[in-house]
């Protein structure tokens, strides 16, 4: 990181509920929903992020629902723009919540479920270009082919 110096991150939120009934034998179509709020104050930038995987539909199979939220806090120590402190915060903080979501489902007994590895710069690119398009992911069996 060029511009921010990385403080300390808390989990605000750790939410799981596993379904009974489900085989945990079958491939899943998750939709995790992501969301980032950021506040700086006196040279201090604060990141929350957020990621709920839910039903999107009343029938729909899911072996867990979740929902977590990591807060952090970073040192802003060189002068840029706003966005370019928000992915450099964004970047650094992602895999904390990564591991978190991959250490629940994992000790939940159930297939571990990884968050799609994001390129932040790429994705706001994207997001000014298409701002309602959606993405999934897939959670498959680990011997199951790709």
């Amino acid at each position: 990181m060029i511009h921010l110096k990385f403080l300390n991150y808390i989990v605000e939120t750790m939410d799981i509920k596993l379904e009974s009934g489900v085989k945990n034998s079958k491939s899943f179509n998750l939709s995790p929903k992501f969301s980032l709020d950021f506040s700086n104050s006196d040279k201090i930038l604060k990141c929350a992020f957020s990621v709920t995987i839910d039903k999107s539909a009343p029938d729909e199979e899911l072996p867990f629902e979740l929902h977590a939220k990591i807060v952090s806090n970073f040192e802003i120590i060189a002068n840029t723009h706003i966005k370019n402190l928000q992915i450099e915060a964004s970047s650094f903080i992602y895999p904390y919540l990564r591991n978190l979501i991959s250490s629940i489902t994992s000790l939940s007994n159930i297939t571990p479920y990884f968050l799609p590895i994001i390129d932040f710069e790429e994705t706001l690119q994207q997001k000014k270009a298409e701002p309602n398009r959606q993405t999934e992911t897939i959670i498959r069996v680990l011997d199951e082919e790709i």
